[in-house]
């Protein structure tokens, strides 16, 4: 008998003739009413003795019991897009509860706002499902900064992407600031720390996992 660890304890069916053990000619534990969930498969027996010294019949099946347990994902906010995440083996990603919707795989892009299920097993049998939000906000770029301490718009914000390189160049086309790995390090300043006076410069953002975007931004330290 194989049985899901999630539904309890299994219940020992009625007999006619006969009585369970844990071991093997009647010996063991009596075994009465389930028999709970273990990690190990368990051999239950039926002994049944006879009238007459030393006739008696036996029989024995065993009890196995199977545990699924779907991975659970934290809720996760992108601005273009997200990438699913390796999971565990048995684990399968739908869009729809009940292994319905369409089936994902890990590393597939998520470019709308949806509800991810993972699923362990089958509906009919032994089976977990647990779910996440992804959300997708389509966030943009800012196009200034204004980093005067008033707390506003005081660094170029692109700590919701994935930013594998950031850089900026002067209306010459001179490179005038990089960083890795960024998020919000820029205030208007050069790569060697001075300050760039305000105006128009160009930027490259090279991502980890979307294309590369360029555009410009604006320093006015004014405002």
């Amino acid at each position: 008998q194989t049985v899901c660890a999630a539904d309890g304890a299994f219940p020992l069916p009625s007999l006619t003739n006969g009585v369970y053990y844990s071991g093997p000619n009647g010996t063991g534990d009596l075994l009465v009413g389930t028999i709970p969930v273990s990690n190990t498969p368990q051999t239950v027996y039926i002994f049944a003795a006879g009238t007459l010294a030393g006739c008696s019949s036996e029989s024995s099946f065993t009890v196995t019991f199977i545990s699924v347990e779907a991975d659970e994902l934290s809720d996760v906010e992108e601005c273009t897009r997200y990438f699913l995440p390796e999971i565990a083996v048995g684990n399968v990603y739908y869009t729809g509860p009940g292994q319905t919707g369409t089936q994902l795989v890990a590393g597939q892009a998520v470019e709308e706002s949806q509800t991810i299920y993972v699923s362990q097993g089958t509906p009919s049998s032994c089976y977990d499902e647990t779910s996440f939000e992804v959300v997708i906000n389509n966030c943009g770029i800012q196009k200034g900064i204004s980093p005067n301490g008033d707390g506003l718009n005081d660094f170029f914000d692109l700590t919701a992407f994935d930013v594998r390189t950031l850089s900026i160049y002067n209306r010459y086309g001179k490179k005038v600031y990089s960083r890795g790995n960024y998020s919000n390090e820029w205030v208007g300043q050069s790569s060697g720390g001075d300050e760039l006076p305000d105006g128009t410069y160009y930027f490259v953002i090279e991502f980890n996992n979307i294309e590369a975007k360029t555009g410009w931004i604006y320093i006015n330290r004014e405002r």
